[in-house]
């Protein structure tokens, strides 16, 4: 065995640390993604083990983290450390916009949904609050049954007659959150050419805690599964 310490020559060191930076990269962005899945499943809609309803994680989150392993996977046989930069700026790049895009879909949908309410509920006329409310799961499962039996008037009719006094006291809760889903969407954009990523992992508590407060404050006013379940169907009423 030779005497001699293991040495690492200067240009690949330079090489080893690019390589492994962008490991990093690959980990703390996989993190903030596994997160963003867990936020879509939260709000799934199921019955039993039979999923009726749930939001997709957008294609484009799976094929942008993809393509950042193929640019790793080439860095890999890379020899020039200026090949390596310019592989480590494109898969930061795929990275982010794998998150980014994740998190503004959700923001959409959300928006949307919010939207669609509060344009619904500004049909209505005040009602007395009921104050003998149904369990939101057995709402659930009674208006998945008679839709599911093509009684879609007699399940609209229902889904109305549940929450109709939910939707004429809390207009004010409909339009505030509409408003800042919209305002932090426009606000992602239009940061998204900025040097500072908005959904830099570091940065992907800030988006978590905002939604976190928006779904706290639906569910204490009673529309939280108005929102995330049967908004479209509400849309469908209205149309």
């Amino acid at each position: 065995m030779s005497n001699y310490p293991f040495v690492i020559r200067a240009e690949n060191r330079d090489r080893y640390e690019h390589l492994r930076g962008m490991r990093e990269l690959l980990h703390q962005y996989y993190n903030a993604i596994l997160q963003l899945v867990e936020l879509y499943s939260s709000v799934s809609c199921a019955i039993g083990n039979e999923f009726i309803y749930s939001w997709q994680v957008p294609l484009s989150a799976y094929v942008n983290f993809r393509d950042a392993l193929f640019h790793y996977s080439a860095a890999c046989h890379h020899e020039e450390v200026i090949t390596l930069i310019t592989d480590s700026s494109m898969l930061e790049e795929h990275l982010h916009r794998a998150v980014k895009d994740t998190a503004v879909f959700f923001l959409q949908q959300l928006g949307n949904k919010l939207e669609s309410l509060w344009n619904y509920s500004r049909s209505l006329s005040p009602v007395k609050i009921n104050t003998a409310k149904s369990h939101p799961l057995n709402i659930k499962e009674t208006f998945y049954t008679l839709y599911k039996d093509d009684k879609l008037e007699d399940a609209l009719g229902f889904l109305h007659d549940s929450y109709e006094d939910v939707l004429s006291s809390q207009k004010s809760v409909l339009q505030h959150w509409m408003h800042e889903i919209r305002s932090y969407d426009l606000l992602t954009r239009n940061s998204s050419m900025q040097i500072q990523k908005p959904f830099h992992p570091s940065n992907l508590r800030d988006f978590l805690l905002f939604i976190e407060q928006c779904n706290s404050e639906l569910k204490t006013c009673g529309l939280f599964e108005l929102v995330y379940w049967f908004a479209d169907y509400m849309e469908i009423e209205v149309v």
